[in-house]
């Protein structure tokens, strides 16, 4: 295995989640991430 790489299964795990918790500092840089998320249809508002 890669180091930094993802086996096809925890890849599968990863993104096959229902829900996830992103912790962000900078609100400044939440409010652009949220609204990119968002736009890509990837998070409801």
């Amino acid at each position: 295995m890669v180091p930094g790489r993802f086996e096809e299964k925890e890849f599968s795990r990863i993104f096959n989640q229902k829900s996830a918790t992103l912790n962000l500092s900078n609100s400044q840089e939440a409010e652009l991430i949220l609204s990119a998320l968002q736009q890509a249809d990837l998070i409801k508002e």
